[in-house]
């Protein structure tokens, strides 16, 4: 992630005390932490310098804890969510309380864009996994101030058509490559976005266990341990109490590519 220049952040930070900026569980360093991320993408670069203190003024930031219920499907969509710290959890859950998996969103997504801007509800329930920070931007102010400028408009199409275009590759990839190989798939993305390297290996900080990988790649537990025994048997991971570790990267990327070519580019 491209580190935002300290000057920056001190211009925009100053336009308002951050210690007023939200109604919740705020801080500044909460907020300061959302407006480096935000800098990130190209849509808030291209916004004027007043367009982003809007923005800021409007961030509010809230803290939830394990398995919290922060939406439920088919209710309506009031906010952009970023996500500051922790992982969202997308899932449906079934008339007997059981939630299903159908993927995890990591810290640095600008989230709900699509809700928002066709004025649909939510498709998925959505539960913080571990302890998650969020910053909201109020979605008429989102919308108003990226509807008056023609580039932010236009970098928020490319956004949504990007996501739009690896969720494709993804339904394509499912549905052609082996389990090994999209759990191979899987695994790569927790450790892009979910680990911490210790020399070559990486530790996967998610604790996740076999049922809910065989949630997110809709087979059974015994599958999922058949597999995750394969993987241990030929030293390219070892799993003890739902950690994963990492052993051998680049035999795993090897079995993620499968046959197909896809986009190299992994989350927008």
């Amino acid at each position: 992630m491209v580190i935002v220049e300290s000057k920056k952040l001190s211009a925009l930070s100053h336009h308002y005390d951050l210690d007023e900026m939200s109604s919740y569980f705020s801080s500044s360093a909460d907020v300061l932490e959302a407006i480096r991320i935000l800098e990130n993408y190209q849509l808030i670069q291209d916004l004027e310098e007043h367009d982003k203190a809007l923005l800021i003024k409007h961030i509010k930031i809230k803290k939830y804890y394990h398995n919290q219920l922060i939406y439920k499907q088919n209710t309506t969509c009031h906010d952009i969510n970023l996500i500051l710290d922790g992982v969202l959890k997308l899932g449906w859950t079934t008339s007997s309380g059981k939630c299903l998996t159908d993927a995890f969103l990591p810290a640095g997504m600008l989230i709900n864009i699509v809700p928002i801007f066709s004025n649909r509800p939510f498709v998925h329930d959505y539960f913080s996994q571990g302890s998650t920070v969020i910053a909201n931007i109020p979605a008429d102010i989102f919308k108003r101030v990226i509807q008056n400028n023609a580039k932010a408009l236009t970098q928020l199409l490319k956004l949504i058509c990007a996501r739009t275009q690896i969720n494709r590759e993804k339904l394509f990839f499912y549905s052609t490559a082996s389990l090994r190989t999209r759990l191979a798939k899987e695994l790569l993305f927790l450790v892009d976005f979910h680990s911490q390297q210790d020399n070559n290996q990486f530790l996967i900080k998610l604790k996740l266990n076999q049922e809910n990988f065989a949630e997110l790649l809709g087979t059974t537990r015994q599958s999922i341990n058949k597999e995750f025994a394969w993987f241990s048997e030929h030293e390219i991971l070892e799993v003890k109490y739902n950690q994963i570790l990492i052993l051998n990267y680049d035999a795993l990327n090897t079995i993620a590519q499968g046959e197909n070519s896809l986009s190299a580019t992994k989350f927008y």
